[in-house]
């Protein structure tokens, strides 16, 4: 599968205007990959025992960024965490504490959002690359790698994860209307809870998402996001 995977246009798509609910209009411009020396992309190294390392490689890390209003990254979290990964995840951390990306923008304004995407590292032989991804991987299989994930921003009173205690797994799940609405949302994790599945599916519903896009223009897509500690809770 890894040799079909083409190259990602590191594009800022300027989407068409919606009706909120005060009828006024929203403009979404969603971050992305900044295509310049502080790239992500270009400062992923790879870890040195795997490149100098006799076998072949082909490692997918799935990631979400915090991306600030000036393009910087606040947080950065990997969900291949530990064994095998960890060299790899140390290496996106690094890089992604000096990268810099396109911020995404609300009708013209800069907004901090969450944004997903996933890095390949792959060695043939004495060949290796890096290659990221912008967007979360997870509607691959529907529009292929060049679109973007719908991404969440934060607004005054827009709690998130309230009722759920630190360090727990919990999933996310929901679809975001090409209008960045959210129009359905289910909380999976053995261990939630009542009272914590219950709060987040209404502070969830109160959040505001950029919709996702695909050749320019928005979609409804498929969002899932890990709830793990109150780094990711606004």
């Amino acid at each position: 599968m890894l040799k079909h995977i083409i190259p990602l246009a590191f594009l800022v798509f300027s989407l068409p205007t919606f009706p909120n609910d005060d009828n006024t209009l929203e403009e979404f411009v969603p971050a992305s990959i900044k295509d310049s020396r502080m790239s992500i992309e270009k400062l992923i190294k790879f870890p040195r025992k795997h490149e100098k390392s006799k076998e072949d490689i082909a490692v997918v890390i799935r990631c979400d960024a915090v991306i600030k209003r000036n393009g910087k990254v606040d947080h950065n979290f990997c969900y291949e965490e530990g064994g095998v990964h960890f060299p790899f995840v140390s290496m996106i951390n690094r890089a992604a504490s000096k990268s810099v990306f396109n911020p995404a923008r609300v009708n013209g304004t800069a907004r901090p959002v969450y944004f997903q995407y996933y890095v390949l590292f792959i060695k043939k032989g004495s060949a290796t690359s890096i290659e990221v991804i912008g967007n979360s991987g997870l509607e691959v299989d529907k529009y292929g790698v060049d679109y973007t994930s719908p991404q969440r921003y934060s607004v005054p009173g827009g709690i998130f994860g309230a009722g759920c205690s630190y360090n727990k797994h919990i999933t996310v799940n929901a679809v975001i209307s090409e209008l960045g609405t959210v129009s359905s949302v289910a909380v999976e994790g053995d261990n939630a809870g009542d009272k914590c599945t219950k709060y987040l599916e209404e502070s969830f519903k109160n959040q505001k998402f950029i919709p996702a896009t695909y050749n320019g223009k928005a979609i409804s897509a498929f969002y899932s996001e890990l709830i793990f500690d109150t780094i990711r809770r606004q």
